[in-house]
């Protein structure tokens, strides 16, 4: 080869490696359009809470993709979890935060026809749950402990297999009140709002659903008194107190005040396996199988980049008096990993108490 073609083979090759290269260093997400998929309906507490990590989530995926977020709600939050593996495409471009219905998987709900672990788990929040009662329930609730002399009341759900309705039935079966379950309301919103109509005098909700929503419109002007909190556990079993929430007990803590002596027996011990996974997994985000890594990679690098986002962490606490605890990746897996081994006599008895309860 003549020195004119050696130098003229060199330059095409510098030039062809540089693209090589340029390539390599282009983003996934470069030029592209995240769909944030939401599985419960706008002005919802996990649409709240979701679109607030979805408006920081993006400023941290290298490539600065375009962040949409859009509702897929109904049905307990299956209609989304069934979106995520009948339509959504594994490229990287869909990413759902949901409120998981784990024990409506648990359960084998024959609405849900997917399995949790077949999907691509990036990230989950651990979040407690608020119960409150109205004060005009009869005779009159001035003090948390009034609820165990309270005349029938009515307690709003969304759905029988949802973890927030096992967990209140459980719960005031625990306590021994006198309670009617009415469910089929339209998320915590619609639980919450029949409690404000005096349609129902008692529910549950998130710290979102309870600091935006139950907060103003009922506890600050007095309809409604919060009772105690579902607490995240640690690895030893104990409560692990939530400084938000300095002047509300756990349920645990409740319980000893109005009746002298820790909760047990086979009731209780549901309540607490139900409610230690659930509260891990109160928000969970995640991708369909065969999502491609540099993307998967992308989006856990994303969520781990919010812990230490000062902007992320003022709005989360702006608007929910709390901060965020967050587990990530391999964390969140092997709880979803987890479903696979809980006591088959466990889901034989929330299967027959949830039947039981549908029939009342």
């Amino acid at each position: 080869m003549s020195a004119p073609n050696r130098i003229a083979a060199t330059a095409v090759l510098a030039m062809g490696l540089a693209s090589v290269s340029a390539l390599a260093e282009t983003p996934f997400y470069e030029g592209k359009t995240i769909e944030v998929l939401i599985n419960y309906s706008a002005g919802g507490p996990t649409d709240v809470e979701a679109r607030l990590i979805a408006r920081y989530l993006g400023k941290h995926i290298p490539g600065n993709p375009t962040i949409i977020a859009r509702n897929r709600a109904g049905a307990g939050g299956m209609i989304g979890m069934n979106y995520m593996a009948d339509v959504a495409k594994p490229d990287g471009l869909t990413v759902a935060i949901f409120s998981p219905p784990v024990f409506t998987e648990v359960l084998g709900d024959a609405g849900l026809d997917t399995r949790f672990k077949d999907f691509v788990w990036l990230s989950s929040l651990a979040v407690p749950q608020i119960c409150y009662v109205r004060r005009d329930t009869p005779p009159g609730i001035e003090d948390p402990a009034d609820l165990l002399q309270a005349e029938t009341f009515n307690a709003s759900g969304i759905r029988p297999t949802s973890t927030h309705d096992i967990r209140m039935r459980l719960s005031l079966d625990v306590l021994g009140v006198d309670y009617n379950y009415v469910t089929g309301y339209k998320g915590l919103a619609g639980a919450s709002a029949a409690v404000l109509q005096n349609e129902a005098q008692y529910s549950c909700g998130s710290i979102a659903s309870y600091r935006s929503s139950v907060v103003p419109s009922m506890v600050e002007i007095g309809i409604a008194l919060p009772l105690f909190y579902y607490a995240v556990v640690d690895a030893e079993g104990n409560d692990v107190l939530d400084p938000s929430l300095p002047d509300i007990p756990t349920f645990r803590d409740y319980y000893r005040s109005v009746h002298g002596e820790d909760p047990s027996g086979e009731v209780y011990e549901v309540f607490e396996a139900v409610n230690n996974l659930k509260t891990s997994l109160q928000r969970g985000s995640f991708v369909p199988l065969g999502t491609p890594e540099e993307a998967v990679d992308a989006l856990r690098q994303a969520w781990k980049a919010l812990e230490t986002d000062e902007e992320f962490l003022g709005a989360y606490e702006e608007a929910f008096q709390a901060k965020p605890v967050i587990a990530h990746g391999e964390e969140t897996m092997a709880l979803i990993e987890s479903l696979d081994d809980i006591d088959a006599d466990l889901v034989s008895f929330l299967s027959d108490y949830i039947a039981a309860g549908s029939d009342n």
